[in-house]
């Protein structure tokens, strides 16, 4: 390791700290900079002249011990630093290709030891303009069809919100990870599934922003993100929970976004009436979360208020610039400035609120998870990242590991209108798969058609207490 080489850690409106990597206490340095707003640099200079940012790396370390943070290499940008280095690579030059299916929106890639997804989405951050290179040729392997080149699938913006919660394990639940589900911990937790979450080369965490009250955001991290998405020219990825209904502005057509964390970091979310959409037909678990809790009545059996509606958007982040009169003035400068979030895409998504965490897909799942949760049951809730195909049983709505010695024991919430023929084709085909393959025991259903009374969950097999990792 070179002994001369210097990190320097960005602050904003003030004086950069630096630190040499054989600096005695760089690790709590290192370790108190993981959740700041700008990143640590090395020196070095991309084909562009920008400097080369660092990553923090967090390891959970063994019970009763400290996690371990360490600097890295953005992906894809070991081959860029220096050769005398520290953080250079030249495995970084090349990437791996886990996966063999080509087309896949999703596959499983290595870079400089490091496990990466990398996901095509149907929406533009801006950077999906570059060239996807340095594949393994024989994950490019291209068969025609007709006239033209088969492309990549992509998933949406609610599959990639999906694709984040499962790689950070949040859709799994046992009764030890209560304190897991809160906002700071979750919060680093997604932040943490971004770094490990590539589009073109990019990882996620470069260009988004996880909002959360409570977590310590600051307003210089909008400004570390605004500036970050004007060097790479894209958009920036946010999420958070939307707290109400979107409000349409008094001085205009567009609505705003009371998200979460938000005002805390100097944010003003907007979105025009066109990309809004008619969000609540769209989203109908969603809306029915956030509309006000009036007339419920005494016999209704889903809890709304431990909901919460997460908000994932792609965004156009500018720097409001203030009247100039105002500059100069002491407290103007000391001010970070606000930055206001043109919405372009969004998705939305219901979960069981803060302290579980757990995706729903109606009120019905809902109150399964909470009633799965009181009864401190161990159970995955599979992510749906694509529509399945047709013909095919997608994903069941939960999975229980604490049944039986099968690894998976199903559960299924069948409850939409006999009206939708397509949803009836495919709740027909998995009753008669289950059946066939888990005998009529060996799985658990409700069917809200038939009943509006939750059946008993199975038989809990003693000692089962954690869910084993994936």
């Amino acid at each position: 390791m070179t002994t001369s080489q210097w990190i320097t850690f960005p602050r904003f409106n003030d004086k950069p700290l630096r630190r040499s990597m054989d600096f005695p206490d760089l690790q709590s340095v290192v370790a108190d900079w993981y959740q700041r707003p700008l990143r640590p640099e090395c020196g070095c200079k991309d084909p562009n002249g920008n400097p080369l940012v660092l990553q923090i790396r967090r390891t959970e370390a063994a019970q009763g011990m400290s996690a371990v943070y360490r600097l890295a290499s953005m992906p894809y940008q070991a081959m860029l630093h220096r050769k005398t280095c520290s953080f250079h690579s030249d495995a970084g030059s090349t990437r791996t290709v886990i996966d063999t299916d080509t087309f896949a929106p999703i596959r499983k890639v290595t870079d400089n030891n490091q496990s990466l997804l990398d996901i095509k989405l149907d929406v533009s951050l801006g950077i999906d303009r570059l060239v996807e290179g340095n594949q393994a040729s024989a994950a490019r392997t291209r068969t025609r069809t007709g006239a033209g080149v088969p492309q990549r699938r992509s998933i949406t913006l609610l599959g990639l919100l999906r694709t984040l919660w499962e790689q950070a394990e949040l859709n799994r639940w046992s009764g030890s990870q209560i304190k897991a589900r809160w906002p700071r911990i979750s919060s680093a937790r997604l932040y943490e599934a971004m770094a490990s979450v590539v589009c073109n080369q990019k990882a996620l965490s470069e260009v988004g922003l996880i909002m959360r009250s409570g977590i310590g955001l600051l307003p210089e991290q909008a400004v570390g993100l605004t500036e970050a998405c004007r060097k790479t020219s894209s958009r920036a990825l946010l999420i958070s929970v939307l707290r109400e209904p979107p409000k349409k502005r008094k001085d205009g057509d567009d609505y705003t976004l009371v998200l979460d964390g938000a005002r805390e970091a100097n944010i003003i979310p907007v979105i025009s009436a066109d990309h809004l959409g008619n969000w609540a037909e769209r989203f109908p678990t969603e809306a029915a979360l956030l509309r006000p809790q009036t007339g419920q009545g005494q016999n209704s059996r889903c809890d709304l208020s431990k909901g919460a509606v997460f908000f994932i958007g792609t965004a156009r982040m500018n720097l409001w610039n203030r009247p100039s009169k105002d500059r100069g003035n002491a407290s103007y400068e000391s001010q970070a400035p606000l930055c206001f979030a043109n919405i372009e895409q969004y998705a939305l998504m219901a979960t069981t609120g803060d302290g579980s965490l757990i995706p729903v897909d109606s009120l019905y799942e809902k109150h399964v998870a909470e009633n799965l949760m009181v009864a401190k049951r161990c159970f995955v809730k599979p992510q749906q990242l694509m529509l399945p195909a047709p013909g095919t049983l997608g994903l069941p709505d939960f999975i229980l590991k604490d049944a039986n010695a099968a690894e998976h024991y199903v559960m299924e919430v069948f409850g939409r209108s006999l009206d939708d023929t397509r949803y009836q084709v495919r709740k027909r085909q998995k009753i008669s798969h289950y059946n066939q393959t888990a005998g009529e025991d060996g799985w658990w259903y409700w069917d809200l058609t038939e009943t509006q009374v939750m059946p008993p969950f199975p038989r809990k097999l003693e000692g089962e207490e954690t869910i084993e990792s994936s």
